[in-house]
């Protein structure tokens, strides 16, 4: 018997909701996110059928994919615009940087150039190009300014050399100089010399002057160097590996590997150029000429050419003598270089002093003292003779500005601002001379030199006498107040000098009674008749003399330190 037929039903009971399989595999996707299923992952959603395997699977060789494609796979959107964000970021970045280490460079030159403009300031009508080339030339010659402490005068050489072609340059600074009536001096190993610069201004002259004396100095300096032209890098000539120099000198360390000989070419023009050239030009001034002709006459004397060096004396004893208001026949006799004594005062200048000094220098060091002691004597006379000084009434000090106040914060400002102005110039060496401290210590630097010569002719106990004269009325100048930083620094040599040659006369005292007795014939009965009494007083006449020395020593190191100069040596 059948059972009974249950009544279908057209619908079956639902046991569980209409929702798709509970697959921990799938998630729904969010069409409006961009999904990460289009990165090559692990689980592969394509079905794993044998045709879509990687055929390394079964040992077959890759196939050759190239880079783009490679990165086309690799490389999403979301990470193809996040490494562009991260370039350009970096990039802006390195632009910004770059930017302010150019802009903090030339900030940092600014203010360096300021400096140097400051100390070392030029003619204002000058291109900034020649007063930059003036400014560093000068720097380059101060050691206190470079790194290494060395005076630079290969740099220092090729600045002035660039300022002086720009000044001589009528395109550029040169604008209204000509040249002389003559044309201009030709001298054989040197050239064309001489300008007319008359129409341009005091400050541009002596600017030119200082460029061309600068240029002077350094080419005494680098006497004999070489450049390499291959690397345009100087070097003294004993260092040069060539057949002119068999035995070359190592070069020290750090330095560059020395040049070959068929590489080199002088590094400077002889000094005489430049000398010249200030005395054949038209427009300096008597003493810039004066003081030209006696540097190029000490070079002379260095490079053992006394003869030359003598006619540049005298050519500079001329220039001071056409200057004087008065014949110089009545003043200073020519031939010797010693000022006459029934010259007037007001008819001797410092021009003429400087010079006739400077001859008689020249004189004492090559031995021919008989003609530099008149002269010695005739300007220490000369300078004796001088009206003195009249005593000015220093200004009261105004009020004092207080530190970081508003007017003391203002003026600093101010002055900051403000460019540096070239300083005045200096005063007329063609004037009649006056007796002012300065001058004083110019007096007591010949009798140090006068001094030196009597102990070494004629008369040792006045040289030493004039000697220990000279010191004590340097010692009293240099502490005077009213002697200004120039007279202090002669004073300062003038005592180095002195007592150095005080000590030194005290020494070859007390060994000349020694030098004496060796001298003599070894007999006993020569050093019985000696008398001991003698010998006695003498020993302590020099143990009174360096005592002497000690106390002087002892009060100039005082004065010395409280003006902020280096210790005595003696």
């Amino acid at each position: 018997m059948l059972p009974p037929r249950s009544v279908p039903t057209r619908i079956p009971s639902l046991i569980r909701p209409l929702r798709p399989p509970n697959n921990p595999y799938t998630s729904s996707r969010v069409f409006t996110q961009k999904s990460k299923l289009l990165l090559i992952t692990s689980h592969n959603p394509r079905p794993q059928l044998p045709f879509l395997h990687n055929p390394s699977e079964y040992g077959a060789p890759l196939p050759r994919i190239t880079l783009p494609y490679q990165l086309s796979r690799l490389i999403t959107t979301e990470r193809k615009q996040y490494i562009k964000n991260r370039v350009q970021f970096y990039t802006r970045i390195l632009i910004t940087a770059g930017i302010a280490s150019f802009l903090m460079a030339v900030i940092t030159w600014g203010f360096r150039q300021e400096k140097y403009e400051r100390n070392n300031p030029s003619p204002p009508e000058w291109s900034f190009e020649s007063r930059r080339h003036y400014r560093t030339g000068k720097v380059m010659e101060r050691p206190e300014y470079l790194d290494n402490g060395l005076v630079n005068w290969p740099g220092a050489q090729e600045n002035y050399k660039k300022v002086i072609q720009r000044l001589e340059d009528p395109e550029i600074d040169g604008k209204g100089i000509q040249e002389t009536e003559d044309g201009g001096l030709f001298v054989e190993g040197v050239g064309k010399t001489g300008l007319d610069i008359r129409d341009k201004s005091e400050p541009w002259r002596r600017g030119y002057f200082e460029a061309l004396m600068g240029a002077a100095r350094c080419a005494e300096n680098i006497d004999g160097w070489v450049i390499d032209k291959t690397r345009n890098i100087c070097f003294p000539p004993e260092v040069v590996i060539g057949a002119s120099n068999p035995l070359p000198h190592p070069v020290s360390l750090g330095s560059e590997a020395p040049p070959l000989e068929d590489n080199c070419s002088p590094a400077s023009q002889p000094p005489e150029q430049y000398y010249l050239k200030i005395l054949t030009t038209v427009g300096f001034s008597s003493q810039q000429r004066i003081d030209a002709a006696i540097a190029y006459a000490d070079w002379l004397d260095f490079k053992s050419l006394p003869d030359s060096a003598k006619e540049m004396y005298d050519w500079a004893l001329d220039i001071a003598v056409s200057a004087l208001p008065k014949g110089g026949n009545d003043v200073v006799d020519l031939n010797t270089g010693i000022i006459k004594d029934k010259a007037e005062p007001i008819h001797i200048s410092e021009n003429l002093v400087l010079s006739s000094t400077s001859l008689a220098i020249h004189y004492a060091q090559n031995g021919d003292v008989a003609k530099a002691l008149p002269i010695f004597l005739s300007v220490l006379r000369a300078r004796r003779s001088m009206p003195v000084a009249p005593v000015v009434a220093e200004a009261l000090d105004g009020p004092v500005e207080q530190p970081f106040s508003m007017p003391y914060i203002m003026s600093i400002i101010r002055s900051s601002l403000n460019p540096p102005l070239f300083p005045d110039p200096p005063a007329d060496r063609d004037q009649p001379l006056i007796r002012t401290p300065n001058a004083v210590c110019e007096e007591a630097a010949l009798m140090t030199y006068i001094g030196e010569i009597l102990f070494s002719t004629t008369s040792k106990d006045s040289g030493l006498a004039w000697t220990r004269d000279a010191v004590g009325m340097a010692e009293n100048v240099f502490s005077d107040p009213r002697t200004n930083r120039e007279g202090k620094d002669k004073c300062n040599e003038c005592l180095e000098v002195g007592m150095e040659n005080w000590g030194k006369m005290i020494e070859k005292m007390i060994m000349l009674p020694e030098e004496r007795g060796q001298g003599r014939a070894n007999s006993w009965t020569t050093w019985l008749k000696a008398s001991n009494t003698k010998q006695n007083q003498e020993e302590e006449r020099w143990k009174a003399e360096q005592m002497r020395l000690a106390e002087a020593s002892r009060r100039i190191r005082k004065l010395r330190k409280e003006y902020q100069y280096d210790t005595l040596s003696v």
